[in-house]
């Protein structure tokens, strides 16, 4: 080949990279600004071991108890590392789904990682196809071969949850990992000096131990590695170990195992993953069989892609095609590795097959999900390999056999570039309206319950999505039911369609809902579940049957939200001395939880520690400006220290943001605490004017007009509240001292 020609190819490989990329970015680019889904809101939004990235042993521990995270501190640290961009780039971050602003570096990073792992994989596949085994039949079309086999990869709609769905981002770094220790074990194979073998057998070492703490796919990298030698380096097992110094490689790619093995010792996906989890191991293993024949089905027919295929497992007659299918594949490995010499390559690709699926597709139950698209991830590239190279030498067999066939091998070869532009296209438009859907989660989840309708967990979730703003109560109640019919044993379902009945008033069927999910034996969701009828009753008033069960929460799962809820009972049940305890160490677990900010001041000011309050509720003015209800409790806490006119300011400030009616209260109180009635019977009279049936309120209102000497109207307010609140002792106290006072 000419110079010129040798150019030419160069920058044909770039321009058809530089193509690629824009394809990937291109298909992905509509889910940029999609919100969090699903387990990103407990992963992402409510993890407070990301929001810092010092000392690395806050990030580098993660929350147990089967969050996506639980176990794999790498995946966890770069959320940590995505979370301080934000707060670099001075993007707020909203709790919730997230804003556009702030999923997008989040979504950013998927992408860059998903086109890595095909970087990779395109070295892996090109220096295989080099190696000396490989080099005098695919060497001369081995970047072909390597760059069709990564661009479909790249583009196949069913990488779409991987990419898509930022939590798993576990499924993209493992396969990262997994793919830099192969990648790097190559390259030490290919190195001539001393010093670059050792150099690259170090990154495959510190890429191999960054995969254990990703996910538990990684167990098999080490595995995969020996038996990648074995094939394209060695002719037998013997001569693999023959080197001291790559036994000792070999040696320390399996001991970067110990910190996975240690993590699932210790439990940190306890109640998820084991055999102890409820389901029989056979029941998985048939389910399994269902779902990599499913996984292989949509690698050629991408339709319907699922995000959410449910806990319950597949029975009957519908996994006996699969299991005929991943009986045939693992018995064609096995015959392969028999012929090692002309079949190599297609045993390292079984094995790879199989590596990658077994940790969650085989006999260890996985109770949170039956399936997910996201586990072929990686193992997808062995499917096509196998494809891209029988198709190569199908094609090969074609250009060597009589004149009509290399006849019709000419014509391939004459629009093979055009037929393979013309799959990457299509592939790329297929992703980008998947893609699509997760821009809009209500459209994601009813097409999840369209295409999988018995799973419970799809109706679930579709009706948390419609039971928030706008609210759609009715619509989302009947999902809910759905779910609980599906699955009676749906902890999330009963206390969702409590929620939304609380919304609509319907307190005593909000309260039988969850009773129900209490007496489900789920411990993973027990804590919510207690901690949601505790606020339940809060709401109602019930403080003596509230505070027991939200102490009993906090017990059981500390976390910044029902240590909050506690802090707000204490607060209610005025007993501020144990509300600014629970208070502070929520805010040490979330120091961005504005509402903590603001309780624990309010709990300092009645617990008459004014000057505290002020820091903490000037921080949570910064946060919320918008807050009247923050600027009024500053106006208390500055009335209480005697600071008169800054009082008054942050009292009419409070004012003039809006209507707000608790705000009203304490700008009130801050006025009484100031001997200043009149602007305090303004103040509670506007709360009255938002709320006439606020017994506290009305009794307030009537102390001020007392203050004021207006006994009759200060009477009427008493005898208002205790209309509404028969039982409430300080209007019943004041309206017997007002009776008193017009006695004597």
């Amino acid at each position: 080949m000419s110079p010129v020609q040798t150019l030419g190819r160069a920058a044909q490989r770039r321009w058809a990279t530089v193509a690629l990329v824009v394809a990937v970015c291109v298909a992905y680019s509509p889910a940029l600004r999609a919100p969090f889904i699903f387990d990103d809101i407990t992963s992402i939004v409510e993890n407070v071991s990301i929001q810092r990235l010092w000392p690395p042993s806050i990030p580098l521990r993660p929350p147990a108890g089967g969050s996506a995270v639980s176990g794999r501190p790498v995946v966890n640290y770069s959320l940590a590392v995505d979370y301080a961009a934000n707060a670099l780039l001075g993007i707020e971050q909203h709790p919730g789904r997230g804003s556009s602003a702030q999923v997008i570096s989040y979504r950013i990073t998927n992408v860059l990682l998903h086109l890595l792992c095909g970087a990779l994989l395109f070295g892996v596949i090109r220096r295989t196809l080099r190696s000396p085994s490989l080099a005098s039949r695919w060497a001369s079309v081995g970047d072909q071969v390597a760059g069709f086999t990564t661009a479909i990869w790249l583009l196949h709609p069913i990488q779409s949850e991987a990419v898509n769905y930022v939590i798993q981002r576990t499924e993209l770094l493992v396969s990262a990992c997994w793919l830099a220790t192969l990648y790097a074990s190559i390259r030490a194979w290919d190195a001539t000096l001393p010093r670059t073998v050792v150099r690259w057998r170090v990154v495959a070492v510190v890429a191999c131990l960054l995969g254990m703490g990703s996910k538990e796919v990684m167990i098999g990298a080490p595995i995969a590695v020996i038996l990648y030698d074995r094939v394209f380096r060695v002719s037998s097992w013997s001569e693999l170990v023959r080197s001291r110094q790559r036994l000792w490689f070999y040696t320390l790619l399996v001991a970067t195992s110990a910190w996975l093995l240690w993590s699932i010792v210790s439990g940190a996906r306890a109640g998820s993953v084991g055999f102890d989890v409820g389901m029989p191991w056979y029941r998985y293993l048939y389910s399994q069989t269902w779902a990599i024949g499913h996984y292989v089905r949509l690698v050629f027919w991408p339709d319907p892609l699922t995000i959410d295929y449910g806990k319950n497992p597949v029975s009957g007659f519908l996994p006996m095609p699969g299991l005929i299918f991943v009986a045939g594949c693992g018995a064609a490995t096995l015959w392969a590795w028999t012929r090692i010499e002309r079949w190599g390559w297609l045993a390292f690709a079984g094995a790879w097959f199989f590596l990658l699926l077994a940790p969650s597709s085989s006999f260890v139950p996985i109770i949170s999900e039956v399936a997910a698209e996201r586990r072929v991830y990686l193992a997808l590239a062995a499917v096509l390999l196998v494809l891209v190279v029988a198709s190569a030498s199908l094609f090969r067999k074609l250009a060597a056999g009589p004149e009509p066939q290399r006849l019709l091998a000419s014509r391939i070869r004459r629009h093979g570039a055009l037929m393979a532009t013309g799959l990457c296209l299509l592939l790329t438009a297929i992703t980008f309206e998947r893609s699509r859907l997760y821009a809009d989660p209500e459209a994601l989840w009813r097409q999840d319950v369209t295409a999988w309708p018995r799973n419970a967990r799809g109706y679930s979730n579709l009706g948390q999505l419609l039971s928030e703003q706008p609210p759609r109560f009715a619509e989302a109640e009947s999902l809910f039911t759905n779910a609980i019919k599906l699955d009676s044993a749906l902890t999330a379902a009963w206390v969702d369609r409590a929620y939304v009945r609380t919304k609509e008033g319907r307190l005593s069927d909000a309260e039988t809902d969850l009773q129900h999910a209490l007496a489900i034996d789920d411990p993973a969701n027990h804590a919510v579940v207690v901690e949601r009828y505790g606020r339940l009753l809060l709401g109602l008033g019930e403080l003596p049957r509230a505070i027991p069960l939200l102490e009993r929460s906090v017990a059981s799962h500390v976390t910044d939200e029902n240590l909050f809820w506690l802090g707000v009972g204490y607060v209610e049940d005025a007993r501020p001395d144990d509300a600014v305890v629970a208070l502070r160490r929520c805010l040490s677990l979330n120091p961005n939880f504005t509402l903590a900010l603001r309780y624990l001041g309010r709990a300092l000011i009645e617990g008459g520690h004014a000057a505290d309050a002020v820091r903490y509720l000037q921080a949570a003015v910064v946060r919320e400006p918008g807050s009247a209800v923050d600027l009024s409790l500053v106006s208390l806490a500055l009335a209480q220290l005697g600071r008169s006119q800054d009082a008054v300011d942050a009292a009419v400030a409070s004012a003039t943001i809006g209507n707000d009616a608790e705000a009203y209260v304490f700008a009130g109180r801050a006025m009484m605490q100031l001997n200043r009635p009149r602007d305090a019977q303004r103040y509670f009279g506007g709360a009255v004017r938002l709320h006439p049936d606020d017994f506290v309120s009305l009794t307030r209102l009537g102390l001020a007009d007392a203050e004021l000497g207006d006994a009759i109207a200060a009477a009427d307010s008493f005898r208002r509240a205790l209309s509404v609140q028969p039982a409430y002792e300080p209007a019943r106290q004041a309206l017997v001292e007002l009776e008193r006072r017009r006695n004597q």
